[in-house]
């Protein structure tokens, strides 16, 4: 017997822009044969606190503190287009600031690379 779809919903998503857990159920189309129990994927992976940035958004100043045992070795900022505009090393700094009021207004991202190397993407909003 062939399970008909359920409705679709939209993968909810943090304040942050994060994922939370979510599930997915893979339906082959009839043309692969009957299907008697769909696939489900489920992510697992917790996300501890993330980054927080503040203000945001702002004329270019952030100030930028990592949660409770994470320092931070370096962070990018990408423009819009995902090229490189500012590229910074730091010395495992727990708190940090930024100044980009050298840039134009509009939408950057902020990549932060912590000491074991595991990096978050966060939005900057430079008004």
């Amino acid at each position: 017997m062939l399970r008909q779809p359920t409705a679709v919903a939209p993968c909810l998503t943090g304040n942050r822009g994060e994922t939370n857990d979510f599930y997915l159920n893979l339906i082959a189309p009839a043309a692969f044969g009957e299907i008697t129990e769909p696939v489900i994927v489920k992510n697992e992976e917790k996300i501890q606190a993330s980054v927080v940035i503040a203000p945001n958004p702002s004329a270019g100043r952030y100030s930028v503190m990592m949660p409770q045992d994470e320092h931070v070795s370096g962070y990018e900022i990408l423009n819009a287009n995902g090229s490189l505009v500012m590229k910074k090393t730091l010395n495992m700094s727990k708190q940090f600031s930024i100044d980009i009021t050298h840039l134009p207004n509009g939408l950057y991202l902020l990549k932060v690379t912590n000491q074991s190397g595991r990096q978050e993407i966060c939005k900057l909003l430079k008004n």
